[in-house]
């Protein structure tokens, strides 16, 4: 089975936020946000179980969609996708506003305000159906794919989404030195006989930067 058929269907890149009962703003990244239904306009968003977003939405019964553009910078992907909001305050270095209680960061082209009332369970993900209460176009600028994502700016899913695959380790003739280097945003490790990474190296999970790397052999 060639699982690279997935990418074949169409992706967009989204951040999804909401707040929980004391007011803590989380967020994550999210590929599968899709309208369902005109009238009453109705969003379905997929996030996996163990995205502590998910937690928080089942809670407030209330989220906020973000659409990201093709100018969106590594830090929103790395920050909203390769951390957790259990853990880390991911608004703390991101800009961002409130509107109807909710945050919407800068850097999104477009926001879609939900109410949640329809939640179904698979295996690993929630499937959150919401009413749309607001929606609003923040830029011009050109919404960004999966596909965009995955070949122009050499990211890759994180490890909670639909579309995560394993990245095999490459394969190396026994006997030559190797060295590595660790992502410092999202932890991948890059394995190499080079002594230093390529200037124009970016990261294959976060898209993160060579000078965000630390070589650790």
């Amino acid at each position: 089975m060639n699982k690279t058929a997935y990418y074949k269907l169409s992706y967009g890149m989204y951040v999804i936020t909401s707040i929980d009962k004391n007011g803590k703003k989380v967020g994550c990244i999210a590929n599968c946000a899709i309208q369902v239904t005109s009238s009453p306009s109705q969003i379905l968003v997929s996030l996996n179980h163990d995205n502590y977003t998910n937690s928080i939405i089942k809670q407030s019964k209330r989220l906020a969609i973000m659409v990201l553009g093709q100018d969106t910078p590594n830090d929103i992907i790395a920050t909203f996708g390769f951390h957790s909001s259990k853990d880390i305050d991911k608004f703390q270095s991101i800009p961002y506003k409130m509107i109807d209680g909710l945050p919407i960061i800068d850097d999104a082209i477009a926001y879609f305000i939900l109410d949640v009332n329809q939640e179904a369970e698979t295996s690993t993900h929630t499937l959150f159906i919401g009413e749309v209460k607001d929606c609003e176009v923040l830029s011009d600028n050109k919404e960004m794919t999966y596909d965009y994502y995955h070949q122009i700016k050499k990211g890759s899913s994180p490890k909670n989404a639909p579309t995560f695959q394993e990245t095999k380790k490459p394969i190396t003739e026994e006997g030559k030195k190797l060295h590595h280097f660790r992502c410092l945003v999202c932890g991948y490790i890059q394995e190499t006989e080079a002594e230093e990474l390529p200037d124009d190296y970016t990261c294959p999970l976060c898209g993160a930067s060579k000078d965000m790397f630390e070589k650790i052999d």
